[in-house]
C-alpha cells in the first residue's frame, strides 16, 4: 500500500496457467465487486483497445488482470472497462466486454479459457525463441500507404505464410506458435 493508493497490494502476482506459471506487475485503477462478479476499470488519458481486440486475442492488459485478480478474490470476472478521461473533454465510458450494442461475449469463458491457453502458447513461444508479430487486422489499417509494407513482415499474410511452414517442420515448437483470432479491429 501506498499513501495514495491504500487498496493495492505491493510485488507480483502469479498466475498459473498451462504449462507453467506468469508473474504481473502492475496496478488495477479500479476493482468493482458486485453479486454477479468482478469488472476491472482503467483509466485512460489517451487511446484505449476495443472490445474486438481484447476478444481476438490482441490486447491482453485488462483481461489477464481480471483473470489474476478474479482468481485472488474467488469472485468470477464480470466485465472490463476502460474510462477515457481526456484533459480536455468529458469522460469516455468504453465497456470492453460487449462486442457490439447487440452482443456481448461471454467474459467468464474468455478469462477462465481461452486468456490461460493464449497466454500458455506465448509463453511456450517465448520459451522456444518463436514469436510472430501480431497481424494487423486489415492491410488496409496500416500498410496501404507504407513504403516498406513488402518486407515488414507484420501483414497477415506473410504471419500466415511463417506460421504455415513451422507447422509444417513438426517440431516442438509449433504447438507454441500464437496467433489472434481473426477479427476485425
Amino acid at each position: 500500500p501506498t499513501p495514495d493508493r491504500p487498496d493495492t497490494v505491493p510485488g507480483l502476482i502469479e498466475l498459473e496457467i498451462p504449462g507453467g506459471t506468469i508473474r504481473l506487475m502492475g496496478s488495477v485503477d479500479r476493482v468493482d465487486e458486485s453479486p454477479d462478479g468482478l469488472e476491472i476499470i482503467d483509466y485512460k488519458t489517451g487511446g484505449v483497445k476495443t472490445a474486438a481486440e481484447i476478444r481476438d486475442g490482441k490486447a491482453f492488459q485488462l483481461p489477464t488482470y481480471l483473470a489474476a485478480i478474479s482468481r485472488i478474490a474467488g469472485t468470477p470476472p464480470r466485465g472490463m472497462t476502460y474510462l477515457q478521461v481526456p484533459t480536455d473533454g468529458a469522460i469516455k465510458n468504453h465497456d470492453v466486454t460487449k462486442f457490439n450494442r447487440k452482443d456481448a461475449y461471454d467474459v467468464n469463458q474468455l478469462v477462465t479459457e481461452r486468456l490461460p491457453e493464449r497466454l500458455a502458447r506465448m509463453l511456450g513461444a517465448v520459451r522456444n525463441g518463436v514469436f510472430l508479430h501480431t497481424p494487423f487486422a486489415s492491410p488496409d489499417k496500416a500498410c496501404k500507404w507504407c513504403d516498406y509494407a513488402s518486407s515488414c513482415g507484420r501483414r497477415a499474410d506473410v504471419i500466415a505464410e511463417r506460421a504455415q511452414r513451422l507447422a509444417e517442420e513438426e517440431t516442438p515448437e509449433v504447438e507454441h506458435v500464437y496467433l489472434p483470432d481473426k477479427g476485425e479491429a
